[in-house]
Formats: C-alpha cells, sequence, structure tokens
C-alpha cells in the first residue's frame, strides 16, 4: 500500500488541482454548479480508476518475499554476462579489482 501511494503522489496532485479549479472557478469557466459537480465527479471516477490499474500492476510485479540471493552480491566471475560498449573487448574480472 505505501508503494502505491508513493506511486500516485503526482496523480493526486494533478487530481487535486483539477478538482479546485472545478468546484471554485466555475464562474469564470462558465459552468453551471450541477456541471462542476457532475465533472468533479467524472475526475474522482479517473483517478480511481487509475489507481485500480496502478494496483494491479504493482500487485503483478512485485512480491513480499526476500530475494533468493542478496540483493547487491555479485561475483567477479558475473560480470562477463553484462554487455559490454559496441566493439570493444569483454572486461577481464582482474581488471576490476581497485589497485
Amino acid at each position: 500500500m505505501r508503494r502505491l501511494q508513493e506511486t500516485m503522489i503526482p496523480a493526486t496532485l494533478k487530481q487535486l488541482a483539477t478538482k479546485q479549479k472545478l468546484r471554485y472557478n466555475c464562474d469564470a469557466d462558465g459552468l453551471s454548479i450541477t456541471a462542476s459537480r457532475a465533472a468533479v465527479g467524472a475526475r474522482a471516477r479517473e483517478y480511481q480508476e487509475l489507481l485500480v490499474e496502478t494496483q494491479n500492476v504493482l500487485e503483478a510485479n512485485f512480491t513480499v518475499q526476500r530475494p533468493a540471493r542478496g540483493r547487491h552480491s555479485i561475483d567477479l566471475g558475473d560480470m562477463r554476462l553484462y554487455p559490454t560498449c559496441s566493439g570493444l573487448e569483454p572486461i577481464s574480472p582482474t581488471a576490476l579489482i581497485c589497485k
């Protein structure tokens, strides 16, 4: 839930600004109070749909289980698996050792 809230901060702020504009500037925009309320409700529904879609994506791609291997543990032998720059020779593991 925390990650969802962090992810949705920009959308939440945009939605809040839009709703505030619709609520308090309805006379300047030429909207009636009824039309303004309907527009606010429509924006709220759009936000809820975005929230559900984002939650589904996060649930599908994140897990609460610990990784099988440590996050930052890498062996010099694993370096050969990483792609090198185009046209260059692969980096030897001994070249990565600080001298």
